[in-house]
């Protein structure tokens, strides 16, 4: 029998940081964690602590430096997928802000390893 292979449609490449973050369902207090990798689409959020169910709406808060200083973003997104370390988030809005601040954070990871597509 042949293993299930998850789609990816990502339609940017994703970068490994390490940003630290924090996510906001509206029910439980935020939860603070970090991002692992980035890309315009969404993110993977690593957290210890209870996720989202798939498919719940979230805001993640990202903190940017720019420059000589730092800025805050609130960026809607929905939960796409859930492992034992994190969720994947898949943003929704696309304003922009949201454009602005996902610019800034792919900026920031530098010379930030692209992930194989196939990884």
């Amino acid at each position: 029998m042949e293993s299930a292979k998850k789609v990816d449609d990502r339609w940017s490449h994703r970068r490994r940081v390490r940003l630290m973050a924090s996510l906001d369902d509206g029910k439980w207090t935020p939860r603070q964690g970090a991002i692992r990798d980035i890309s315009m689409g969404g993110v993977f959020f690593e957290t210890g602590a209870i996720v989202p169910p798939v498919n719940s709406f979230v805001i993640l808060g990202l903190q940017v430096q720019e420059g000589d200083r730092f800025r805050y973003y609130r960026l809607p997104a929905h939960v796409t997928h859930v492992e034992e370390n994190g969720v994947g988030l898949k943003f929704d809005e696309f304003d922009a802000e949201t454009v602005a601040a996902l610019r800034s954070a792919l900026l920031s990871a530098g010379d930030g390893e692209p992930e194989r597509e196939d990884a």
